[in-house]
């Protein structure tokens, strides 16, 4: 179920986004033959996104994913994108000592 809600998610609310529009993911496992990417555009993921692009249809996105997702440890920047984009691009407030910080969750036991 899952797959079929992030395949929705992305093919039926992304993707109608105006082509120019930038996103910051978290999730780039970098390849050896480049450096790391946050950011792209709607429109470069409907052409270029390997896992779903404007082609992939759902059967087809559900069994790669399966497959992939079997071999991938979590992405390095991820909490730290997510804390991003939960406040819509925008980075912490400053706080008292005019600092601003990412905040990581410390798991315990």
């Amino acid at each position: 179920m899952l797959r079929w809600t992030t395949y929705k998610s992305v093919t039926k609310r992304l993707y109608t986004l105006p082509n120019h529009t930038r996103v910051f993911v978290g999730h780039d496992y970098l390849p050896k033959e480049r450096e790391v990417k946050y950011e792209t555009t709607i429109g470069k993921e409907k052409k270029l996104n390997p896992q779903l692009n404007e082609n992939t249809s759902k059967e087809e996105f559900i069994k790669n994913r399966d497959a992939r997702d079997k071999i991938l440890k979590s992405p390095k920047l991820l909490l730290q994108s997510l804390q991003v984009n939960i406040d819509a691009g925008f980075l912490p407030k400053k706080e008292d000592n005019d600092q601003q910080y990412l905040k990581i969750p410390i798991r315990r036991g």
